[in-house]
This record gives C-alpha cells, sequence and structure tokens, in this order.
C-alpha cells in the first residue's frame, strides 16, 4: 500500500520531488534508525540510510538518528569532510579558539580551514545550529573545489519570496546555484535562510550532493576514455559567428545577453573600452587585438564569460576588468598598460594558462584583486615587477572599516576574500622596495607550487604612517615545491600565516619590524627555511616536534622570536634553542 507523504516535508527547506521515489512502506523506513520511520521523518529515510552507508554520517546511539534536532556546526563540517573527503594537513597554525584536537570534528574544521571554506579568523561555534545560508555558502565553495560549481553558476533567486533577506554576493550565487542543481528547492517560495538546518534536512542536501559528484565523477571518466580512443575529428558543420573575423575597428563593441566568436579580430577605441561583455554574454576571440586609450579595454561584467586565446591586450590605464562574478580565460597571448592594473579582477574568476607574456613595465600592478576575486595562473608564466604599488595587490572594498581594532578582530566574521593560485613561473623584483604581494585591508589567500620569486620584499602591509591600513589584512600564503626568497614586511594590524609544504624553500625574515603580533608559520619536515634576519611569530610550529635540532632550519646568525603565552608553541617549553648558521629560536 503506497502512502501519502507527511505533511512536514512541505515545510522543510530543501524540499525533494522524490514522491515517485518511494513504492512502498518499506522506502519510508530507515534500515538502520528506529526514529525514521513512515510516521517519523519517513520523507528523509532514503537520504538517510544513503549517506550512512557512504560512511558520511552515523547516528546518536541506540539506533537513533535524532532526524529532528538541529545540525551543530562542529556536525556539519565533519559531514562536509566526509562527503567531499577535503585536502588534509597538519595545520595547527591556523588559530582556532573554539575547538581543541580532542574534539571529534577537530580534523574536519581544520581541512574546511585548509581548503578556504571557513575563510575567517576566530571561533567557529561548533556547538552552535548550522543555519541554512551558512550550509547553502560552505556547501557551494566545496562544489567549487571540486569543479562542479562552474557549469551549473546562476544568479538567479527571483522565485524565492525572501531571497532579499540574502545580503552578500556570494550568498545568492551559492544559493542560486544549488538551487539550478536541484540540491534545494526550498519552502513555499520561500529559502528562510536564517532558519536552523535539520538533520534530516541535512541528509536530504548531503544525499543530492554525493549524487552530483557520483555524476560529475562518472562523467569525467567517460570523457577521459572517450578522449584516449577518439581521433581528432574538425567539425566543419559547425554554426560560426563570423560577423568579426579579420575586422578592423575603431570604437568599442558592447556584447549584451550575446555572444560573440571572432578571429583575427583588431580593435582600436579611444574613448571607451575596445569590448564590453554584459549580462550572462559569451566570448571567444583568437589571435585578435584589441587597444583603448579609456581607462580599462576589456570589461566583462554581469556573470559574463571571455575566453582570449593568443590574443594582444594593451591599455592606456587598465587592461581587462573582471567584475560581476564574470569569468576569463586566458591562453597565451601579450598583456600589457602604461598605467593602473594590468588585470583588474574585482569579482569573478581570472585564470591566467599558456605562455601568456604579461608586460608589467609602468603599471600599477600585474593583478589586482578584490572582493571575491579568484586568479589562477598556470604555464610559464614569468613576472616582474617595477612598482611599488605591488605586482600581485590585494584590496579589498568589502572589509568593514567601522572597527580600527586589529585585523584578526575586525575581519573574522568576513565572507570576502581573494585567491591567488600560480602553479610553474616565475616572478622576480627588480629592486627592494619593489613588493610582489602588497595588502591593503584584504583578506586573502595565495598557493604557490612550483614557482620561483626571487624578491627584496615578498610581502609588504605598508607600515608607512601615510600608507597605513584603516583596518588591516588577514593574509594566508601556502608554499609546494618551490624556491621562495624574500622578506615579509607587515603592520600591527595585520595577520600573515606562512606554511612551507612539501619542498619548499623560503629565505627571508619575517616581521622583522615587531609591527605585528599576528605573524604565524608551520613548517612541513621537507621544507627548508633560512631565516636571514632577526624574525617574530606568534605560532611557531613544525611537524617532528620531539626533535629540538631544527634540521630544516638555518639562519644567517639571527635570532627568531616566538610567542611563549601562545598553545600552539607549548612544544617549546618557553625554552632557548641554537639554530644552524649560528641563530636561535627564543621565547618573548
Amino acid at each position: 500500500m503506497k502512502r501519502k507523504l507527511p505533511a512536514v516535508l512541505l515545510a522543510a527547506l530543501f524540499a525533494f520531488n522524490c514522491v515517485g521515489a518511494f513504492a512502498s512502506d518499506d522506502d519510508f523506513t530507515s534500515k538502520f534508525y528506529k526514529d525514521v520511520n513512515e510516521n517519523s521523518y519517513g520523507w528523509a529515510a532514503k537520504y538517510i540510510d544513503d549517506i550512512s552507508n557512504r560512511n558520511i554520517v552515523v547516528g546518536t546511539g541506540n539506533r537513533n538518528f535524532n532526524p529532528g534536532a538541529d545540525t551543530k556546526r562542529g556536525d556539519f563540517f565533519l559531514f562536509l569532510d566526509n562527503t567531499f573527503k577535503l585536502k588534509q594537513g597538519n595545520y595547527s597554525i591556523f588559530s582556532i579558539s573554539d575547538v581543541k584536537e580532542s574534539d571529534y570534528y577537530f580534523k574536519a574544521v581544520v581541512d574546511a580551514k585548509v581548503n578556504g571554506i571557513i575563510d575567517f579568523s576566530g571561533p567557529v561555534y561548533p556547538k552552535d545550529a548550522i543555519t541554512r545560508v551558512d550550509a547553502m555558502l560552505y556547501i557551494y565553495r566545496a562544489l567549487d573545489l571540486n569543479g562542479l560549481s562552474e557549469t551549473n553558476r546562476s544568479i538567479s533567486l527571483s522565485q524565492y519570496s525572501d531571497a532579499d533577506q540574502i545580503k552578500k554576493d556570494e550568498v545568492k550565487i551559492a544559493a542560486a546555484t544549488l538551487s539550478n542543481m536541484g540540491i534545494i528547492s526550498g519552502d513555499n517560495g520561500r529559502l528562510k535562510p536564517n532558519d536552523p538546518l535539520s538533520r534530516a534536512e541535512m541528509s536530504v542536501i548531503f544525499s543530492k550532493v554525493c549524487e552530483a559528484l557520483d555524476d560529475y565523477a562518472e562523467e569525467k571518466a567517460l570523457k577521459e576514455k572517450e578522449e584516449k580512443t577518439k581521433e581528432t575529428v574538425v567539425d566543419d558543420t559547425e554554426e560560426k559567428d563570423e560577423r568579426y573575423d579579420n575586422k578592423e575597428l575603431y570604437e568599442g563593441v558592447e556584447i549584451d545577453s550575446d555572444e560573440i566568436t571572432a578571429k583575427g579580430l583588431k580593435i582600436t577605441a579611444s574613448s571607451e573600452p575596445a569590448l564590453i561583455l554584459r549580462n550572462q554574454s559569451n566570448g571567444k576571440l583568437s589571435g585578435s587585438s584589441l587597444s583603448s586609450s579609456a581607462s580599462n579595454t576589456v570589461v566583462v561584467d554581469d556573470t559574463s564569460v571571455l575566453d582570449l586565446i593568443d590574443c594582444a591586450v594593451t591599455g592606456v590605464a587598465g587592461t581587462v576588468v573582471v567584475d560581476g562574478s564574470s569569468e576569463v580565460n586566458i591562453q597565451g597571448g601579450d598583456y600589457s598598460a602604461n598605467s593602473g592594473a594590468i588585470f583588474d579582477v574585482i569579482d569573478g574568476t581570472l585564470k591566467i594558462s599558456g605562455d601568456a607574456n604579461i608586460k608589467v613595465g609602468n603599471a600599477d600592478n600585474a593583478i589586482k584583486l578584490a572582493q571575491n576575486a579568484k586568479v589562477a595562473l598556470s604555464g610559464n608564466t614569468s613576472l616582474t615587477t617595477k612598482s611599488k604599488k605591488g605586482l600581485i595587490r590585494f584590496e579589498n572594498s568589502s572589509v568593514e572599516k567601522d572597527s580600527k581594532n586589529n585585523s584578526e578582530k575586525a575581519n573574522k566574521n568576513a565572507s570576502n576574500y581573494a585567491s591567488f593560485k600560480m602553479t610553474g613561473g616565475s616572478i622576480k623584483a627588480e629592486n627592494k622596495d619593489y613588493p610582489v604581494f602588497y595588502l591593503k585591508d584584504a583578506n586573502a589567500k595565495a598557493t604557490l607550487t612550483d614557482v620561483e620569486i626571487d624578491s627584496k620584499n615578498l610581502i609588504y602591509a605598508p607600515i608607512d604612517k601615510a600608507l597605513r591600513q584603516d583596518v588591516g589584512s588577514n593574509f594566508e600564503l601556502n608554499i609546494e615545491n618551490s624556491d621562495i626568497k624574500g622578506e615579509i614586511i607587515v603592520d600591527d594590524r595585520t595577520n600573515v600565516s606562512l606554511y612551507l609544504g612539501d619542498n619548499a624553500k623560503f629565505k627571508g625574515s619575517v616581521n622583522t619590524s615587531k609591527e605585528s603580533p599576528y605573524c604565524d608559520i608551520q613548517i612541513d619536515d621537507d621544507a627548508k627555511v633560512t631565516f636571514t634576519g632577526e624574525s617574530r611569530f606568534r605560532k611557531f610550529v613544525i611537524d617532528d616536534q620531539g626533535n629540538f635540532d631544527f634540521p630544516n632550519i638555518s639562519t644567517e646568525g639571527c635570532v627568531i622570536y616566538y610567542d611563549a603565552d601562545d598553545d600552539a608553541n607549548d612544544y617549546l617549553s618557553e625554552e632557548v634553542y641554537p639554530l644552524n648558521g649560528g641563530g636561535e629560536l627564543r621565547p618573548y
């Protein structure tokens, strides 16, 4: 006998069209938990059993699941970690004030922090109920890490009457994307973003996420198999847009809710950008040349996507602007500007691959990142900086400026942060005053893999009063298989976390001016560090905390200080230790 779904299903935020999936009473009864049956949250039984089978969740004891209880934040991060198999590591460098190593969700919370899913400093509140809006945001970020968000990304929440309760752009995109993927569908046209998420609703979400991950993995495997077996075939029947092929224009082109595909296009504009894409437009230019005397040469906005392949783009004051959750993909080509930023990523994604030639010259910055900017460089990109304003500049206009406290307090709840990843290539600074990374009221993270940097000034947060930050910055720098040289100079409002992973080499000094009380470092066994000057840290963490010979750390006769009051340094027992090269590690 078939039964109707319980009325409580209609009240669930994350209700799914699953009526047809149930064929019998058994479908409403959990195989594992006695409190999930046709009379108690039977609508979620299938999903609860699914994620239990996948070892994502466990019950609360005595064969109970407690489906109506709120999902605690600590539990949520555990379920998230189990679902996505997040990158792991010994990241005790991160300060999580209300999560202890003995907590069963400790590893999951740290993994979420390491992977950028938690992007704020300060408490995590693991025992509080997670809100639906936070759950949507964190799941979206995890999906983004796994490549599932790009093809499903959406900004439309018009179907929900309370969508205006969501204020932040990234959260709007998260909710719209999960809705577009069928993972959420709301409750009678409402999202109820600030309501807590029950364990039953959580189970439906993660089961649907697992289904999406399974489908993605299957499609990826199929495509890889097809790529290995098929021969390259040119489809001459493909419809092509040839309106702009080999054209030479002297005024800008604006694409609004449309597409542009062109080869050999040349645009020389004066009073306006050479190319503008708006309102979910798509563009693909190859072998083209774009220049403008206006403030920017190319502007991509309103969730538009532009591919530039072997193009030459020059600007008088700025070259390429990415905004409005848009995406620009660059393969090869030449890019330069006389001033401003060559790439100004305000809110969106920039990907640069191949042998792209970025001519910094007199430009203020090679790349400027703000808010939700995500930048990834791969290939043989070589950058040389001649600017005091920073080769890579992080400047987040979203940082709250009503507080003059240090960055860790002022930015602890910020959800907007900038991400820079570089794989392969090199960076060189021609003058000691030219910083590689410049921080101006920013929440930011940089990851360097197989990169070589030779600079005098690696990271700079102005200590000059005339350039002083309003609030301060939080900056994480992760280094693997890279050789990095340069000083880290930061003010008293900035927190820098430096992680040296596998085969990482770092030579330089950190916080020599003693301005910042918030500089942290973690050094893997396979990493090598040479301190060239006095350095001061809040947390000084090594992998092998029983080896006080510090074989992979050397100095040039300088003293390295650590905060004796920080719990992360308890293993040092407030002692002084000699270091290779004549220096020493000393508490302060």
